[in-house]
């Protein structure tokens, strides 16, 4: 699946991914293992206390322009230091995670179906 096109949980799932951790289901929710502890996936995409150290650690760069937009999406625009990819966004988070995850992952990834 094109990382463009990721958002909510199978966006979040892509991030713990870019940032080493293992992924994985007890059939009812996403956990990752943490300082040897099972916790929730966090919500990198829509909490700032999860995605925005991210965001400072990378020296990812956010931008809004509406002069760029596509007619169909907002234009928030991520990119990081030194690589040239721009990525877009409906919410900053949105385009600095799928940005993070590009960067760490590439344009594609394989995403478990229960998350699409």
């Amino acid at each position: 699946m094109r990382v463009d096109d990721l958002t909510g949980a199978a966006l979040d799932w892509a991030v713990a991914k870019a940032e080493g951790f293992e992924p994985f289901t007890d059939t009812v929710s996403w956990l990752i293992e943490r300082d040897g502890e099972y916790v929730g996936l966090p919500q990198y995409s829509t909490d700032w206390a999860q995605g925005g150290p991210i965001i400072e650690r990378e020296k990812i760069d956010l931008e809004w322009d509406i002069t760029r937009a596509l007619p169909e999406r907002v234009a928030w625009f991520a990119q990081l230091d030194l690589d040239p990819r721009e990525v877009i966004g409906e919410t900053p988070l949105e385009s600095a995670m799928r940005c993070y995850v590009v960067a760490k992952l590439g344009d594609e990834i394989d995403v478990p179906k229960e998350l699409l």
